[in-house]
């Protein structure tokens, strides 16, 4: 469902700055713990209420 929410979808490969970024922001949320083992795709998705 289209709730007009922008999204983004970074690619390590062809914007490594981006997955830098979100790496420290993770780690200063104390949300860099990987909830579950992949060393290719670790998506998880969440529903905000």
């Amino acid at each position: 469902m289209d709730q007009g929410i922008p999204f983004f979808t970074p690619s390590a490969a062809k914007a490594p700055e981006v997955i830098g970024e979100l790496r420290v922001v993770k780690a200063d949320l104390g949300l860099d713990e990987p909830v579950r083992d992949s060393g290719h795709n670790a998506m998880i998705f969440c529903t905000l209420r």
